[in-house]
Order: structure tokens, then sequence, then C-alpha cells
């Protein structure tokens, strides 16, 4: 069976549409993004470094100090980061716990988002360039 009359009018008007934003993109790119300055390349690695030290340093219970310093460092996903929100909800709930087997529980909850924030650490620094100058 076969399309009707406005079926086919409106998949032409779909692959028209298509390949209009298809040929706009291609004459019109957008902006390259400027490169990561050394400063927030630093901020970054202080970052990596404790997402590292968290996670290959095995635990029972969480070191908090390491955790609320990766907290203070939240600005360097631009507030984007759904799972460090998430970590700052799960660590306010954990200070308030009492019973060490619904702390062993949440810790690791806490440690698969910490986890998940070093992939999105990755992926944040491989949207951009690094800064400074180009090798030759």
């Amino acid at each position: 069976m076969g399309l009707s009359k406005r079926q086919k009018a409106r998949r032409l008007a779909e692959i028209e549409a298509d390949r209009r934003w298809q040929e706009n993109q291609r004459l019109n790119p957008p902006p390259p993004s400027p490169p990561w300055t050394p400063a927030q390349l630093a901020e970054m690695e202080r970052v990596h470094s404790i997402l590292n030290e968290l996670i290959h340093i095995p635990r029972t219970l969480p070191d908090m100090e390491l955790i609320s310093e990766l907290l203070r460092l939240y600005y360097v996903f631009a507030g984007t980061s759904r799972r460090m929100a998430s970590l700052r909800a799960d660590v306010a709930h954990y200070r308030e716990l009492t019973q060490q087997a619904a702390k062993e529980k949440l810790w690791k909850k806490m440690y698969g988002e910490i986890y998940g924030i070093s992939a999105e650490l990755e992926t944040l620094r491989a949207s951009k360039p690094r800064g400074g100058p180009k090798p030759q």
C-alpha cells in the first residue's frame, strides 16, 4: 500500500528541510571553541588526581576531606554535571547517617558516581584542544 499525497508531501518536505540544514551547516560551520587555558588545565588535573586517589585506593569508607575538595572544584564542570550534584546530595545525606551498614551502602553508590565523574572529566577534557603553542 502506497503513501497518500499528504504523507508524500510531508516526507518530501522533511527531506528538503534536512538537505537545507546540512547545506547550511556545510557553508556556515560553528566556530571552533577556544582552547583550555593553563589554569583550567591545572584545575582539571587536580580534579583528576583526586578522582584517581578516590578510585584506585581501596576503602571501606570514604575520605571525606578528598570528597570535600572534589566538591569545592565543582565549577570545573561549569555546573553541568548531574553526577557532581548527586554526589553533593549524597555527601550531605552520608553525614547524617549513624548506622555503619547504611554508610557502607551509600559509600558504594557514591563510589559509582565518582567513577562516572571521572569519565565525565575525560569527556570534558577532550571536548576542546589544549592551550599553548602548537607543536610543529
